[in-house]
């Protein structure tokens, strides 16, 4: 425990950079010199220990405040050594800082999303019965295929003349194509939404060839077995989801917003071929997310 407490501070150390200024204005817990750590201080590092069980919390607590004074100790004797005026450690503290600020400001901007309601939750259920009340699981058979010109047509007539997995092999190597075989299970949530359908229409024993925007994949399904997941089961999994959804798009729109009121100049050798950050897009609330993962990943666990 004692160690777990100790690591804790450590991680935290940049968090409680002020605690050894006057001023607080909450109780004292010691004094250091001429510094203090307030109750405050002592709570916020002890809130970055989970599941403290009560009968510890007083043994912790003295713990924290023990460790909390040998970084005061530190802090302290750094300033007089005045390592804070050091380059780095001036950066380190700006970057800080930075990052505490830029977080509170998006904080600030996801408190405003409008929280998921029932009805919400009941629509993306609907909207979605290939991950709920039509989900199944997939024990699967593929090939990762290369494109290259003219191969899906040819792969497509090599599987409609009813070729195994094995014979497609043969014919793909004789066509100097490269390709990966895979096999194991593919659950809803780990695939795109756009393949469900496609999925779903290969029947068990039956191979046939999906193909994406760079990829050619020749898919065989050796069984598949429904498993339902009801609203109940999914009704915090998707709660979840929508409302981080909202919060992206709530923090892009604003910062859409204020980079299109900033003056943004790249200079020095940035000046030209400025990268180019691509719109983002909005998480859909709809049927078509590209990643099943935004919605319903770990709902069975």
């Amino acid at each position: 425990m004692r160690a777990r407490a100790g690591i804790a501070v450590v991680s935290a150390a940049a968090m409680l950079a002020g605690c050894g200024e006057k001023g607080a204005t909450s109780q004292v817990a010691v004094k250091v010199n001429s510094g203090e750590i307030t109750i405050n201080q002592l709570s916020s590092a002890l809130s970055q220990i989970p599941n403290v069980a009560p009968e510890q919390v007083k043994q912790v607590k003295r713990i924290m405040l023990d460790k909390l004074v040998d970084q005061q100790l530190f802090v302290q004797q750094a300033i007089t050594d005045k390592l804070d005026r050091t380059p780095k450690v001036v950066e380190e503290i700006d970057s800080a800082r930075r990052a505490i600020l830029a977080r509170a400001y998006v904080e600030k901007v996801v408190s405003g999303t409008t929280p998921a309601t029932t009805e919400d939750i009941g629509k993306y259920y609907d909207s979605h019965p290939e991950l709920f009340a039509q989900r199944k699981v997939y024990n699967v058979q593929e090939y990762e295929v290369v494109p290259q010109p003219g191969l899906a047509a040819s792969l497509k007539a090599e599987v409609s003349k009813g070729s195994s997995l094995d014979q497609i092999g043969v014919f793909l190597k004789a066509k100097g194509a490269q390709f990966s075989p895979r096999a194991g299970v593919i659950t809803p949530e780990q695939a795109p939404l756009e393949l469900l359908p496609k999925l779903k229409a290969i029947q068990d024993g039956q191979t046939d060839i999906i193909e994406g925007p760079n990829s050619i994949s020749v898919m065989h399904v050796v069984a598949s077995r429904p498993e339902p997941v009801d609203l109940k089961t999914a009704q915090d999994s998707i709660k979840k989801f929508l409302e981080n959804g909202r919060a992206k798009d709530a923090v892009g729109a604003e910062l859409k917003r204020l980079k299109g009121e900033a003056k943004i100049e790249y200079v020095g050798e940035f000046a030209k071929g400025a990268p180019v950050e691509p719109e983002p897009k909005p998480v859909s609330e709809k049927a078509g997310s590209t990643d099943v993962e935004k919605g319903v990943a770990g709902l069975l666990k």
